[in-house]
């Protein structure tokens, strides 16, 4: 079956993306450490009296090297000078993130915010059917350095903060100044076409020259798309996928539609996911030179930069939240050499409030 999202690029590396955000947060992705490590552990830090300890650095480490196929130590120094980290700072910035993401746990327990197992089973499903099947997926996990249960944590981890994060944006207001400002502000960065599209299977290019008639003698493409499109996510809403600058389509489908102005309809279109008859609905390109107005952009970008504006000052209120609990907590550091360096988001807000 063809899903209205399936057409763009499948995020094939979005365990190793996650790992990578999930590592500095601290969240661990490898199983549980070995007798060997216990036996040598210490701890490096102390939160509200719950304790990281150094085991939990080296699996956040270990972690990374598995997702990023590091065999040896000159493997290890690349990736770090890409990254412009020494160990020292990088095993820093995963402490930090450990404390970060202890603190975020401790919040969570005490305003009661749960996340149960089905949610975490949806999060996963949700994952999984990027995959064809069960051993691609279980290859990427272990690839990006989880086994499953450690991964089920991070996800579990990562939904509480998420939750968290939510409950303190849920009073944010925008105001309607602050909105048409970034709006404005915005909208010159992008440009592109907006399309509906009808899909017919790779078998049925017949039937793909039948729709195709049937426009050319003016029937109404929504209609013909809920009649007969393929791409059944999009059939429902009269074959629509969207702005281009918003999704990513396969290269078949983007290099036709860069040739349409706005009502225009292609001819057939071969993908790997079948016969496309494409329609351009719409196209957005800002004259950068001008002073922009908020009236010239459509509501549905509207509608996304409105979220895009929210995403940020939730983000930003989380981070000042973040701050508060670190200076509300006792933490303790027992190696100065991990200490991590005080937040620049948090000498910004001290230098503003001097």
């Amino acid at each position: 079956m063809f899903s209205r999202g399936s057409m763009r690029k499948a995020p094939l590396t979005f365990l190793i993306s996650m790992l990578s955000v999930l590592a500095l947060m601290g969240l661990s992705a490898c199983g549980q450490q070995t007798d060997q490590a216990a036996s040598h552990d210490s701890v490096l830090a102390s939160i509200n009296d719950e304790n990281i300890t150094s085991s939990q650095i080296d699996r956040e480490v270990l972690a990374i090297k598995r997702a990023y196929s590091i065999q040896n130590d000159d493997q290890w120094n690349d990736f770090l000078v890409n990254q412009k980290l020494s160990d020292e700072e990088l095993r820093k910035n995963i402490l930090n993130g450990l404390v970060n993401s202890t603190l975020i746990k401790q919040a969570a327990e005490d305003q009661n915010i749960i996340v149960e197992d089905a949610d975490v089973d949806q999060s996963i499903t949700a994952l999984k059917s990027n995959y064809p099947d069960e051993n691609s997926w279980e290859e990427a996990l272990h690839a990006s350095g989880y086994t499953e249960e450690s991964y089920r944590e991070a996800v579990k981890s990562t939904l509480v903060a998420q939750r968290l994060q939510k409950s303190l944006s849920a009073s944010i207001e925008l105001k309607p100044e602050e909105f048409r400002q970034f709006c404005e502000n915005t909208a010159p960065n992008y440009s592109g076409r907006k399309s509906s599209h009808i899909l017919l299977a790779n078998d049925d290019l017949e039937g793909a020259k039948l729709v195709l008639d049937k426009l050319k003698n003016g029937a109404d493409f929504a209609s013909l798309a809920e009649e007969y499109s393929k791409d059944f996510g999009s059939a429902k809403d009269g074959g629509n996928v969207g702005w281009d600058f918003m999704s990513s389509f396969v290269p078949e489908y983007q290099q036709a539609l860069n040739e349409l102005d706005k009502g225009e309809i292609s001819d057939i279109v071969q993908s790997q996911y079948g016969y496309h008859i494409i329609k351009c609905t719409d196209t957005f390109n800002l004259d950068k030179s001008k002073d922009i107005s908020l009236d010239e952009i459509p509501l549905d970008i509207q509608e996304v930069f409105k979220n895009t504006l929210i995403d940020i000052l939730s983000a930003q209120e989380f981070n000042s939240y973040l701050n508060t609990l670190k200076d509300q907590a006792d933490i303790t550091y027992f190696d100065e050499s991990v200490k991590p360096e005080e937040d620049s988001s948090q000498k910004q807000s001290e230098e503003l409030g001097n």
